[in-house]
């Protein structure tokens, strides 16, 4: 019994981003796949980071927060992003790990609801450099 209650613990989180279509889905232990979210980006009201300023009024207007990152609660920090989604007449956040190359689609499809971003350039390997 202990063995099925762990095993059924263990929980991820997939985002999928086809066009401007956002998916989240959890997939229980490695079995059970359940869809939580999907919408278009066009229809967020904001794209940002947690640590935003808009962050506190968003999640005073929301229904509620679908937290698809690893921790427990949403974690305020840079890596944190959320949408600010309205569908349906419900609004809603879902914050997500965020990753440099969502920022190019977030941008193509609402890139006047999309917060500002720096995409860091990726690193270069200075010991394959060939020296005279």
């Amino acid at each position: 019994l202990l063995y099925r209650i762990v095993r059924n613990m263990q929980m991820v989180y997939e985002i999928e981003i086809s066009n401007d279509l956002f998916e989240a889905s959890r997939i229980i232990a490695n079995k059970k796949r359940e869809d939580l979210a999907s919408f278009s980006l066009k229809d967020c009201e904001f794209i940002g980071p947690v640590t935003s300023d808009r962050y506190a009024e968003d999640s005073g207007k929301s229904e509620f927060v679908l937290n698809i990152t690893k921790d427990r609660k949403v974690q305020i920090s840079e890596d944190t992003w959320y949408c600010f989604v309205s569908q349906s007449g419900v609004k809603y956040i879902v914050a997500f790990t965020f990753k440099d190359e969502m920022y190019s689609v977030f941008r193509r499809y609402n890139p006047r609801n999309t917060a500002n971003y720096v995409v860091k350039a990726p690193e270069t390997d200075e010991s394959s450099e060939d020296t005279i």
